[in-house]
């Protein structure tokens, strides 16, 4: 058992993660996702369950993908229970999502260069539809270190921002690390006065949003002048070392389904770092952090 180990998160709606899951797609082995789940399944003290869709055939004999995936987390995880099953469906979003629950944190790997060709994709499907939490890893992010992890909490003044702030105190505190709050607005327009600030009572609300949170692993917050919010959050997580960025999906107009923010997909292609991703719609039975 990890020496470090701490009780699961409460990431979604008062209940703690119950299990790491990870998709595994046709194609290269998600080093990625694996590593992250089994460090944090370690952590938590919580099984891996794997998850492939093989097609509309649900019986499946041989499942290489899923035997390698198996094998690498036998190999450098034994400790850790793992799960292992084969879905059937040719949409592989829909086909976790008829099984995985509120409960479960999915750690996907994306390989995504750009924001935009996370539009369509398996990963965006994932984020629209599962009733739970996921962890995006994306192309450059690192391996973080879990012990005293700091946290970044990415919010925007809207209901889907704040939300975040729930799932980004658990994560600190499940890791021992510290949450930094962010705010990142538009910079003055060209000549106007210095004076002038572009965004009058953000200080007070990230102050109050800061004392919400109890216990408290907030230590400080922030305001960012900038008209680049992805490059000044992955700034801002540079400088203060945190190993996790916590964003939140917001709503479509059409009001028919979630999808991610171009901010939170550019922060996946991009961040050095692991993106937690949370939902407004889904939080909000909890009534604080």
């Amino acid at each position: 058992m990890d020496p470090e180990a701490t009780a699961p998160p409460v990431l979604a709606a008062d209940t703690p993660v119950d299990e790491i899951v990870v998709p595994v797609g046709d194609g290269p082995l998600p080093v990625r996702s694996l590593d992250l789940a089994a460090a944090l399944a370690r952590r938590w003290g919580l099984p891996v369950r794997l998850l492939h869709a093989t097609g509309p055939d649900p019986v499946v004999v041989t499942d290489p993908e899923l035997s390698a995936a198996g094998a690498r987390l036998a190999r450098n995880a034994p400790d850790i229970e793992v799960r292992v099953e084969a879905l059937a469906g040719d949409d592989p979003a829909a086909a976790l999502t008829d099984i995985v629950d509120a409960a479960a944190l999915t750690v996907v790997a994306t390989e995504h260069a750009d924001a935009w060709s996370f539009k369509h994709s398996v990963a965006e499907a994932l984020v629209d539809h599962l009733p739970g939490p996921l962890v995006l890893v994306g192309p450059s992010a690192r391996p973080p270190e879990l012990a005293g992890a700091n946290v970044v909490a990415a919010l925007d003044g809207s209901g889907a921002g704040q939300a975040a702030l729930s799932a980004s105190a658990a994560l600190a505190r499940s890791l021992g690390g510290t949450l930094r709050l962010l705010r990142v607005v538009p910079s003055p327009p060209p000549g106007a006065p210095a004076a002038v600030e572009p965004a009058p009572g953000v200080g007070d609300e990230l102050r109050q949003l800061a004392d919400r949170v109890e216990p408290p692993p907030v230590t400080s917050w922030e305001i960012v002048h900038s008209n680049e919010p992805i490059a000044a959050i992955e700034t801002v997580a540079d400088r203060t070392g945190a190993e996790f960025i916590v964003a939140a999906s917001r709503g479509r107009t059409d009001e028919t389904r979630m999808t991610m923010s171009s901010t939170t997909m550019g922060l996946v292609a991009r961040a050095a770092r692991p993106v937690l991703v949370v939902h407004a719609d889904r939080h909000a039975a909890r009534s604080g952090p």
